[in-house]
């Protein structure tokens, strides 16, 4: 690879650290708003959001996936959607840091975790079908191919922390 195209990979490297980055941080957000709200507070706000929406086309799938999503969101579920989206954001953001930062443990744990991260989207495309966990996926792909090249490149240059 050229220089120039070395340095093309590096930023898009570092762009996808910021991407990653912000995702951690968003999903450590809405797991604190989620653990503050009261289930039936949320549930009825959503139902209520949709519900115009339903009045006007009935037939709409995605508000009325939004609307039974809603009605059936549990205790349970919260707790799950809390734990998942707090360890995995602090998961993310740590290994963020330590890439930003060069440190040698960093490359290979996040290899291992965005693989992690991928068998269980994998994992839960099969029963949800979505095409966010399918985005997601891909994404987690160029990650890992990008990580995996700076390590690469690092190493062989001796400057890895």
């Amino acid at each position: 690879m050229t220089p120039a195209e070395e340095r093309r990979v590096h930023q898009v490297f570092v762009v996808t650290l910021a991407i990653k980055a912000a995702d951690a941080i968003l999903e450590l957000i809405v797991a604190l708003l989620l653990a503050l709200i009261d289930v039936r507070v949320l549930s009825n706000a959503v139902v209520r959001l949709v519900a115009k929406e339903l009045i006007h086309h009935p037939e709409d799938r995605l508000a009325n996936w939004i609307a039974q999503w809603a009605e059936s969101f549990s205790v349970d579920a919260k707790t799950f959607a809390v734990l998942y989206l707090a360890s995995h954001g602090i998961i993310k953001l740590g290994l963020v840091v330590g890439l930003w930062r060069n440190q040698a443990w960093a490359y290979p744990v996040s290899l291992v975790a965005f693989a992690a991260f991928i068998v269980y989207q994998v994992h839960r495309f099969t029963f949800t079908h979505s095409p966010f966990l399918v985005v997601l996926t891909v994404f987690d792909l160029v990650v890992i191919v990008l990580v995996w090249h700076e390590w690469r490149r690092r190493r062989a240059r001796g400057e890895l922390a």
